[in-house]
């Protein structure tokens, strides 16, 4: 794009001078020395620079906004040559869910409904309801974080994989290996992110983990030496953040977060809010949809914001193109006259 730029500056330059010429006159650069004899040259010469840095930018306005709206695709590009990648913005979003042992008790406030049946409804709702082209993945963690769904836009691979998470039954499998599951969430969207871009098939408007737990982390006694399953939810989410991946927390089960001090508790909700998520302890079924349903506005709202900034470019480029022809014609019309 930027020597399309400069081949219709170059051309915009010489029509101009071409159109000087007829009448008899040149455009001169400003002269790095000045004197009283050369004021009025030196003037003349700057109308014309911002003369023709408006050229440039409008130019420049015209090719952005052509690329961007495909326009120029159209016109210039033939039907045989083009090739079709898949959609062009997606938002990656990880569900990190936890399968501990726990996970099979009753929602706090219900006698039939499990912690599980409950995440099974909430998530299903929510990614029934989001529409687009967004990559899901799921993760669950119990003692090891799994992997059970890769980013992926098949949601009914996602719904069937979602209603096999059933809690862990097994003791030398249990624990609550938090910060594991969230540090390979993000190192997945990374490595995926990564690939994208090398391929020029995609880029993630958004990157997002959605953990969901109803304990404090607990990594299984034998993994204490372990360099992962021991690993702390602080260096995870420092790491998330470093990555630019927002971190969603939701713990459903109030009886857990009670027994956090409050200097825990708040260190896990500055490290949560610096990704640029959201902390959320909820104590019913309800409040994990009301959550969720926030959850999926405040994303939406970050891939608005990114598609404003990347239109905006071209507003911008139409406001200095004004001013520079502005005050081209302001030289042109009040300074020279004083000149003269």
């Amino acid at each position: 794009m930027f020597w399309w730029i400069v081949v219709i500056s170059v051309v915009g330059f010489t029509l101009a001078q071409l159109k000087q010429r007829e009448r008899k006159t040149t455009i001169h650069l400003p002269h790095i020395h000045l004197c009283p004899q050369s004021g009025f040259t030196w003037v003349r010469s700057l109308s014309k620079a911002f003369f023709i840095g408006s050229i440039f930018f409008l130019c420049w306005a015209v090719i952005h906004w052509s690329v961007g709206s495909g326009l120029f695709e159209r016109l210039f590009i033939s039907e045989k040559s083009k090739v079709y990648p898949s959609p062009t913005s997606s938002r990656a979003l990880f569900f990190v869910i936890d399968r501990s042992g726990s996970m099979a008790e009753p929602m706090p406030g219900s006698k039939q409904i499990t912690k599980m049946d409950q995440i099974h409804h909430s998530v299903q709702t929510f990614v029934e309801k989001e529409v687009g082209d967004d990559l899901f993945g799921l993760v669950s963690f119990a003692r090891a974080a799994m992997v059970r769904v890769p980013l992926s836009r098949d949601r009914s691979f996602f719904m069937q994989r979602l209603s096999t998470l059933y809690p862990e039954t097994e003791e030398f499998r249990n624990g609550t290996a938090l910060g594991y599951a969230i540090f390979k969430s993000v190192y997945l969207i990374e490595a995926c992110r990564q690939f994208a871009q090398t391929q020029k098939e995609t880029h993630f408007t958004g990157q997002a983990l959605i953990v969901i737990t109803d304990g404090l982390e607990e990594p299984h006694p034998a993994d204490r030496n372990h360099p992962f399953r021991s690993m702390r939810y602080e260096q995870a989410l420092r790491f998330a953040k470093e990555k630019g991946v927002r971190v969603y927390y939701l713990n459903i089960d109030k009886n857990s977060y009670e027994r956090m001090s409050y200097s825990d508790r708040e260190n896990l909700r500055k490290l949560v809010e610096a990704t640029g998520g959201i902390y959320g302890e909820v104590p019913s079924s309800q409040k994990i949809e009301e959550v969720l349903g926030h959850i999926a506005q405040k994303e939406v709202y970050q891939r608005t914001e990114k598609v404003k900034s990347s239109s905006s470019l071209g507003y911008w480029l139409i406001v200095w193109a004004l001013i520079f022809c502005s005050l081209s014609r302001l030289f042109e019309t009040l300074v020279l006259r004083v000149v003269q």
